[in-house]
C-alpha cells in the first residue's frame, strides 16, 4: 500500500504500533506527517517514529530554497533530505501531540540485535505515545 504521509487514507485511532523508520527527513512537512501519524493511532499506542539526528547543531535545520540533490547532500547529508534533525526533535514531535521518550539504541539491544535489526549503536529510539484520554 502506497499513501501520502501528510494525507493518511486510513480513519482516526485505526492503529496500536507504527513505525516510521527515516522517514520524515524527506517530508518538506513533517509538522503535518507527525500529524497525520498521531491521529491514525490509537490513544495508548505507541509509535516508532526513527529520523537521521545531528547533536552537533543546536536544533533543526531545513532550508526549502536548497532544492539541487548535490546542493541537498552538502547541506542535509542525502540528495533526497529536506532536513538535517536536530536535538529538538522529541519536541518537534510533541507538537503533534505524542508524549516522547528517547532511549539509547546501545542500551536497549545487545551488539548482535544492533547488528540484526540494522540500527545504528549511537542512535536513540524514539517512543512516541499516544496519551490516553483523561
Amino acid at each position: 500500500m502506497q499513501m501520502d504521509i501528510t494525507d493518511i487514507t486510513f480513519a482516526d485511532n485505526s492503529f496500536e504500533l507504527i513505525i516510521c523508520n527515516h522517514v520524515l527527513e524527506h517530508i518538506p512537512d513533517d509538522a503535518r506527517a507527525m500529524r497525520e501519524l498521531f491521529r491514525v493511532l490509537k490513544p495508548g499506542g505507541l509509535a516508532i517514529l526513527q529520523v537521521p539526528i545531528s547533536y552537533a547543531i543546536d536544533s533543526t535545520y531545513e532550508d526549502f530554497t536548497i532544492v539541487d540533490s548535490e546542493a541537498r547532500l552538502a547541506a542535509f547529508g542525502q540528495r533526497d533530505h529536506v532536513r538535517i534533525y536536530g536535538p529538538d526533535y522529541p519536541q518537534r514531535l510533541g507538537r503533534a501531540g505524542f508524549a516522547v521518550k528517547a532511549h539509547p539504541v546501545a542500551e536497549m539491544f545487545r551488539d548482535d540485535e544492533v547488528d540484526q535489526f540494522r540500527l545504528l549503536r549511537n542512535e536513540r529510539l524514539f517512543e512516541c505515545r499516544k496519551p490516553e484520554p483523561s
